[in-house]
């Protein structure tokens, strides 16, 4: 399964990819939308991602935008939850 979540923004300077998925990592740019934003959330998606066995992947270009998408593997029947049964 993927996802892909892409943004129209300024893209991500070349400088600063390697370090986008770390802690507390904010990407200088005039366009911000959030500027109280602490770093965080794309860190706690990489590691929720990768939890779940998936990659995150980004890709971005200056002056067009970023791309970020997830890869999760799809569970087999073995290893799917049945849903449970609550007594009334």
């Amino acid at each position: 399964w993927s996802s892909d979540v892409c943004s129209s923004d300024l893209g991500i300077p070349d400088e600063d990819k390697d370090r986008i998925f770390e802690r507390f990592v904010r990407v200088e740019s005039t366009a911000r939308k959030s500027p109280g934003s602490t770093g965080l959330g794309l860190a706690i998606a990489k590691s929720l991602t990768e939890l779940q066995g998936g990659i995150i992947e980004m890709t971005s270009e200056l002056e067009v935008g970023t791309t970020f998408r997830v890869l999760l593997k799809q569970a087999t029947a073995a290893e799917s939850t049945p849903p449970s049964r609550i007594a009334a």
